[in-house]
């Protein structure tokens, strides 16, 4: 079986344990993560009322990710090409679809 290994950064002395970055982005934070930053630029995150990632917004303002879940986070719908490791809830989901709450 082959195997990744990344390398996170983290903030262990917030609230709760926040990622800062994980090789590939850099997690901006206000209130909550508002950014994702790598070398081509930086997304924003825009939640819903859960803190689902729903939409991604380049730095101009427009959509470059939507996603739609099922009730317990499935993801119902994508739409765009860009990527982001956050989705249901606003935690962190890997490719193989697992949410680690």
């Amino acid at each position: 079986m082959d195997s990744l290994t990344t390398t996170y950064t983290l903030d262990l002395a917030a609230g709760l344990i926040q990622v800062l970055s994980d090789e590939t982005n850099t997690y901006l934070y206000g209130v909550s993560r508002t950014a994702q930053a790598a070398q081509v630029g930086k997304d924003y995150f825009l939640g819903d009322a859960l803190g689902s990632v729903r939409q991604l917004a380049d730095a101009n303002g427009e959509v470059i990710l939507a996603k739609a879940y099922e009730p317990y986070g499935e993801t119902l719908a994508s739409a765009g090409d860009a990527v982001t490791s956050y989705g249901f809830t606003g935690e962190w989901q890997d490719i193989s679809g697992l949410i680690f709450l």
